[in-house]
């Protein structure tokens, strides 16, 4: 199952949930993703597929919400900073 936003205790909330979701699907809808919004909340709610969409598609969903995950730990490091290098990696 794919990590949605927390709150101080760590567990998602509903908002946070909601809010990942949409920035995910509408993020990957402009990419050209074939997804559909019921396909991708499958996805990141239960960790499962359905209908014809590419295996590609899934790959592509799952892996936009590990970068944004990566980008909510480092932002609350105040040491570091958003630089090119971290961008690249």
């Amino acid at each position: 199952m794919v990590s949605f936003t927390t709150i101080k205790t760590g567990r998602p909330t509903a908002f946070g949930q909601k809010i990942m979701l949409e920035f995910n699907y509408n993020y990957n809808h402009l990419e050209g993703n074939t997804l559909t919004y019921g396909q991708t909340k499958l996805l990141f709610m239960f960790g499962e597929t359905e209908g014809s969409a590419s295996l590609r598609d899934y790959e592509e969903m799952k892996a936009h919400n590990v970068g944004l995950e990566l980008v909510k730990v480092e932002a609350k490091d105040q040491e570091r900073h958003l630089t090119e290098t971290f961008i690249r990696e």
